[in-house]
């Protein structure tokens, strides 16, 4: 059987294999322990990408009370989270997605509160004001710099274009 993706020596051709990386993984719920394994990783990466196969199992509701049951799964959630949001915004956003997932039960918020998500949250939200805090301050001392020359005014447009992006994603976070 031919496809139109292959080439005519019957390997991929680059545009196929650029498609294929594009594609979403879709997470299954018998591979949950190996996504759990990938939260005890040292790489930030790693453990991102179980946190999204995990994400993909607490969007779709029928999961729910399986993965709120498994009592490893939601400890391990909870201190990762704790032990790991200043890693990454991206890492911090799909695990804060995870439990908003569980937020949306009534009949879960003494298990998420028991997991102390609640102070965990503040925590993030305290962190990411102090950070936003810090950028401010540093854009502000390079519009200082910036009155002496054009190479201090091009890092300021360059920072200022960098902060753009960061509040994007601290927007999604908060």
């Amino acid at each position: 059987m031919s496809s139109s993706r292959a080439s005519p020596s019957g390997s991929l051709g680059p545009s196929a294999v650029g498609k294929m990386e594009k594609r979403k993984v879709s997470a299954k719920a018998d591979e949950l322990d190996a996504y759990m394994e990938k939260l005890y990783d040292d790489d930030v990466e790693s453990k991102l990408e179980g946190a999204k196969m995990i994400l993909q199992l607490a969007e779709f509701a029928g999961n729910i009370e399986a993965l709120v049951q498994n009592e490893a799964l939601m400890s391990l959630l909870s201190r990762v989270l704790n032990d790991d949001y200043k890693k990454s915004y991206d890492f911090s956003l799909t695990m804060m997605r995870i439990f908003w997932c569980f937020s949306n039960f009534l009949q879960l918020h003494p298990v998420l509160a028991n997991l102390r998500i609640g102070a965990i949250t503040l925590k993030i939200v305290e962190f990411e004001l102090k950070r936003h805090q810090l950028r401010l301050e540093e854009e502000t001392l390079l519009a200082t710099e910036a009155l002496g020359g054009t190479d201090a005014l091009a890092k300021l447009e360059r920072e200022k274009k960098r902060n753009k992006k960061r509040r994007k994603k601290q927007d999604q976070l908060l």
